[in-house]
């Protein structure tokens, strides 16, 4: 059985063509993880999908640590 982490990645993954959905099931994930999980995953989206969901993304994403988790784009 994987993991939560793993299998939100898993949904993220396969709703990423639809910026509503993919904010939708980002905002569940984040809602069902733990603290230190939920940091795990903004990194992975990030890395993975700022391309095309950046501002996205960046909604969930604490003010203090957007400069080191979102280096791919200007804040």
């Amino acid at each position: 059985m994987t993991d939560s982490l793993e299998y939100n990645k898993l949904i993220l993954t396969k709703v990423s063509f639809n910026q509503e959905i993919f904010e939708k099931e980002l905002f569940k994930a984040l809602q069902s993880l733990l603290p230190h999980k939920r940091f795990i995953l903004i990194d992975w989206c990030a890395s993975t999908y700022s391309s095309i969901h950046y501002k996205i993304i960046r909604k969930f994403v604490p003010k203090k640590i957007r400069s080191r988790i979102l280096k791919t784009q200007k804040i």
